[in-house]
């Protein structure tokens, strides 16, 4: 049995809209306006809002198989990708273009196979939850998704919602596995759907902001730009960009509990020759939140190891490993203020 567009449609999460395109299914998590504004404005990054960061597929069924055929792409220079698939929070199989076993530790311009693949998962017997997480770090247009034939189908959704916004980081850059993201690992701790509309390079953005109330008011908003303002801006810059990006989600999501992560540790942030120190540039940030009145600062210093050994690239951006360390430093902090229950 193939599930068909509307059944994709009912089943994804972290998604503004679901298109067929080119004989396949696109799953897009920004509106059109939001894509419209980045290829009007950030014409250099037109197709990051195209991937499929925090699309997950969701949904109940008593099928003992499922089938995946995608066809993915890359104007990038990461090429490699995973599609988890999960049932009852197992993980039982991926699609991807690497062997885990077999990967080199520096692995971000491995040039990997592109184009259509395929494979079937053994789910098991009796109903299961199936959560099937897409790539973050490519465009993914979904050929098929099979079940047995008959076997039931309903979909499953959460009814909070969790709005990322932030940068390479947030995007998931450089995890192998989708669902170890620290994007993903938040909603988890926060029983959240992710909506994702992180975008590798970005900086404080309040053009982004001014569009996000075209979709339904999130109960949690993460926001961890700043790395990328600290290398391209100055400080009057930075902070103009930040207190209007603050501003904006003041003025539109006053009720949302607005959780701020500063950037964390990087290998170059204590020589690289910026206007302002790592230190101050968490401080900027932290008096531009100040004006949303549910804002909570997490000091990116204090939750992820000061070490490269955490990074593939060597210098920013984390591995599966560094964003374990990641999750684990918010959830604690998230627990020291009451927002997550501690165990």
């Amino acid at each position: 049995m193939k599930l068909n567009l509307d059944q994709l449609r009912a089943a994804a999460s972290g998604v503004s809209y679901v298109a067929e395109e080119d004989g396949a299914v696109a799953f897009h998590r920004f509106t059109e306006r939001q894509e419209e504004l980045y290829r009007r404005e950030r014409s250099k990054f037109a197709n990051r809002p195209l991937m499929s960061a925090g699309v997950k597929l969701r949904f109940r069924t008593a099928s003992g198989r499922l089938g995946i055929k995608a066809r993915v792409d890359t104007e990038l220079r990461r090429r490699y990708f995973s599609m988890e698939v999960f049932a009852n929070g197992k993980k039982v199989g991926e699609l991807c273009n690497f062997d885990v076993n077999t990967i080199p530790f520096n692995y971000i311009f491995e040039p990997f196979e592109t184009g259509s693949f395929s494979d079937c998962f053994e789910l098991g017997e009796g109903e299961k939850e199936i959560c099937i997480h897409l790539p973050w770090g490519i465009k993914m247009n979904l050929e098929e998704i099979t079940l047995d034939d008959g076997a039931s189908f309903v979909p499953v959704h959460t009814d909070k919602r969790l709005l990322c916004l932030g940068d390479s980081i947030t995007q998931g850059y450089d995890a192998l596995h989708p669902s170890q993201r620290y994007a993903a690992r938040l909603a988890e701790l926060l029983s959240a759907e992710e909506h994702n509309k992180a975008i590798a390079g970005e900086i404080f953005f309040p053009e982004l902001a001014e569009l996000l109330s075209e979709e339904s008011a999130p109960d949690y908003i993460s926001v961890a730009y700043g790395t990328n303002d600290w290398d391209q801006k100055n400080v009057e810059e930075l902070e103009g960009n930040a207190r209007a990006f603050f501003a904006s989600l003041a003025a539109q999501f006053p009720e949302s509990e607005l959780i701020v992560i500063t950037p964390i540790w990087r290998a170059d942030c204590e020589t690289a020759d910026r206007p302002v120190s790592f230190t101050e540039l968490a401080q900027i940030i932290e008096e531009a939140a100040s004006c949303h009145p549910k804002a909570h600062v997490v000091n990116g210093l204090d939750i992820y190891p000061h070490d490269k050994a955490y990074f593939p690239d060597g210098y920013l951006h984390p591995g599966d490993e560094g964003f374990r360390c990641y999750s684990d430093g918010l959830a604690r902090v998230l627990k020291e203020i009451g927002m997550i229950k501690g165990e």
